[in-house]
């Protein structure tokens, strides 16, 4: 079994390479998936510690990704973190956070939101600016 430390999962291509290209100097282990359905065929294998996923998914979306992690007992791998188009209040934050989101990050993803939300939840280190 290969380890991986960050699951992303988004639709979009280019977020996906964008994102990878933010987080090339640490030294994590990342996969990327256009499908859900895919992503979480892979969980079981892989446990990754970090699980990012866009609530706009066809077949799977965010929220029926999450409730199956949930079915399955992946939360006691992964900690899952939502990223949506859609400018949230806070009771729908809430109502994510039951789900089991640890984090909802609104688009457009940027890599320097993401290297941060991963600092937040110990993925990733400082670097020390050289």
């Amino acid at each position: 079994m290969n380890k991986c430390d960050l699951f992303i999962i988004d639709r979009d291509s280019i977020v996906l390479k964008n994102i990878c290209s933010g987080l090339k100097n640490y030294p994590i282990k990342i996969r990327t998936f256009e499908d859900s359905s895919q992503a979480f065929n892979e969980l079981q294998g892989n446990h990754p510690r970090v699980v990012i996923v866009d609530n706009n998914m066809p077949l799977l979306n965010g929220r029926e990704f999450i409730i199956k992690m949930s079915q399955h007992c992946f939360f006691q791998h992964s900690t899952v973190i939502l990223t949506t188009d859609i400018d949230l209040d806070q009771e729908s934050v809430e109502q994510l956070r039951t789900l089991g989101f640890s984090e909802i990050i609104v688009k457009p993803l940027r890599a320097e939101n993401i290297v941060q939300v991963l600092k937040e939840i110990g993925l990733l280190k400082d670097k020390k600016a050289a």
